[in-house]
């Protein structure tokens, strides 16, 4: 496939990714009224971010591979959905603290430290087949969200 047709389809697929994880993002965080149970929202959470990650495998897998041939590509991606992303988890945090439901210094970098190690799950086993610790994905969920809930000190 000529360079200027697979540049056009990955552009394609990535700004459907874009507007996909965008609606997930927003759904994850949207406020609901059982939020009340900080643990319940954190799993509520992560589900949609592994769901996200697991429906969009083959071009995650794409996109590490071709990474280099793209970079303005991926540049927009980061910064039209992931950076959100990130930014929607911390807002998520803050507002926790500021309901009294969490204590935590720095709800930007507590967000950015455990949305890296929830990611890390599916992606490494996307990309070697391979999880942390050979754990499976209840087990290594259930941790997570024990240890974000003890990180963020939810009440």
């Amino acid at each position: 496939m000529p360079r200027g047709e697979q540049g056009r389809l990955l552009e394609e697929a990535v700004r459907q990714n874009m507007e996909a994880v965008a609606r997930r993002a927003a759904a994850a965080t949207a406020e609901r009224p059982a939020d009340a149970d900080g643990r319940a929202a954190l799993e509520r959470m992560a589900r949609v971010v592994w769901e996200s990650l697991e429906s969009d495998r083959d071009l995650i897998r794409i996109m590490l591979r071709e990474y280099d041939g793209f970079p303005d590509l991926f540049e927009r991606m980061w910064e039209g959905v992931l950076a959100g992303v990130y930014a929607q988890g911390a807002a998520w945090i803050a507002a926790q603290k500021e309901l009294g439901r969490a204590d935590v210094d720095d709800p930007e970098a507590a967000g950015a430290v455990l949305l890296a190690s929830l990611t890390y799950y599916p992606l490494l086993r996307a990309m070697i087949g391979h999880t942390p610790g050979g754990l499976d994905p209840e087990r290594f969920l259930a941790a997570w969200v024990e240890t974000a809930a003890a990180t963020l000190r939810l009440r």
